[in-house]
């Protein structure tokens, strides 16, 4: 599960419920910044997507993803 810390339409409590609720087949990554997809937000989150989608293999626990350096 990827889910933004602040998250203007879910808050992040509903994240850790849901994580909670399914801890044995899931994985809580939470994202450091804001909005609601958060996919393309930072190369973090996209190699975490794309990581498991291709190869299952989920984050360590305890990581987290920052958001992208602003240019």
């Amino acid at each position: 599960m990827l889910h933004s810390l602040h998250d203007p339409a879910n808050h992040y409590a509903w994240a850790t419920n849901v994580h909670r609720q399914t801890r044995r087949t899931t994985v809580l990554l939470p994202y450091e910044g804001a909005g609601h997809s958060v996919y393309r937000r930072s190369d973090g989150t996209r190699d975490a997507v794309d990581d498991y989608l291709t190869e299952l293999k989920t984050p360590s626990a305890g990581s987290r993803c920052t958001p992208a350096a602003k240019n």
